[in-house]
């Protein structure tokens, strides 16, 4: 799926990835032949701006769209907020809830291997009482 509005507007409103702007802006996967200089030069057009970081992240976004649409696609957007640590609108933009979020990075935070996690409480029963689901949890987390 290619870059929308809507899209943009919610990887701009979030304060990490408008922190990294640079960071996203020099990844590889953004595919810019000259990476530098589209950072240069939307550092210069908003030099002056009152949310200089807001209006560089949404210009960047803009300028990868026109720039490199093969390339500006949501899978790929979500993948290098990934790399740049921006993982709670990746979550979003991926559509998981907020709980799912928080869940997932403090388990992250913690060294737990959350994908090993997912798969050993889901292998248990679905019809499997809230205690066992319980103790499969503690049994992934290494709590015996």
């Amino acid at each position: 799926m290619a870059l929308d509005v809507k899209i943009i507007n919610i990887v701009t409103k979030n304060t990490r990835a408008k922190e990294k702007w640079t960071n996203i802006a020099a990844n590889d996967k953004m595919g810019f032949r000259d990476h530098t200089s589209v950072i240069s030069t939307i550092k210069y057009k908003n030099k002056d701006s009152a949310d200089a970081r807001y209006d560089s992240l949404h210009d960047l976004l803009i300028e990868w769209k026109e720039q490199v649409p093969s390339k500006a696609t949501k899978a790929n957007l979500i993948a290098i907020l990934r790399e740049e640590d921006c993982n709670g609108v990746a979550d979003q933009l991926e559509g998981k809830t907020q709980a799912q979020t928080t869940v997932t990075t403090k388990l992250d935070v913690t060294g737990i291997n959350v994908a090993k996690l997912s798969t050993n409480v889901n292998s248990g029963s679905s019809h499997s009482s809230p205690a066992t689901k319980t103790s499969n949890l503690s049994t992934s987390l290494g709590n015996n």
